[in-house]
């Protein structure tokens, strides 16, 4: 059975990479529903983006040593990709209703796009193992990316969720 690359469960998982930029309370406060139009509309972009990345051809059930360096190369192409992600999301400001949702979504996408981030390191320094464990703990069944896009959802996004 192969498996692909997680990507952090959904996209907005992918706002937590470099944290949050600037204050919660300094950022402006737009309708729900302009916030959550435009942060789909991110989203849509950087999935027509991350689509131009070819993903790692591995075994994710029989990853191997020699898989690591496509593993390593895929996610440090994204990088600048989910930058630019993070940097639209968190730019929208708070929504007038719903935003300590808001604010939980990007804190639960931070725990993802941690493992995400703790594969690209662990495939970069060549340990098998720490690779192994980190896409296991991405794929586990009510992990940060699930609780996420389920939140994303209940909010209200699609593209993001």
């Amino acid at each position: 059975m192969k498996h692909k690359l997680r990507l952090a469960g959904t996209v907005v998982a992918l706002a937590g990479i470099a944290g949050a930029t600037g204050s919660a309370a300094a950022a402006p406060v737009i309708p729900k529903q302009t916030l959550i139009r435009r942060a789909d509309a991110a989203c849509t972009d950087f999935h027509k983006r991350a689509r131009q990345v070819p993903e790692p051809k591995v075994d994710f059930t029989h990853l191997r040593a020699r898989d690591l360096p496509a593993i390593a190369h895929y996610v440090g192409r994204l990088h600048p990709i989910m930058l630019r992600l993070d940097r639209r999301l968190h730019g929208l400001g708070r929504p007038d209703a719903g935003a300590r949702t808001w604010k939980l979504i990007l804190r639960e996408f931070e725990g993802d796009m941690r493992l995400l981030d703790a594969q690209g390191t662990a495939a970069r320094h060549g340990d098998l193992g720490a690779t192994r464990r980190a896409i296991a703990r991405s794929e586990s069944p009510g992990g940060p990316g699930e609780r996420g896009s389920k939140l994303a959802r209940e909010f209200g996004l699609k593209a993001c969720g």
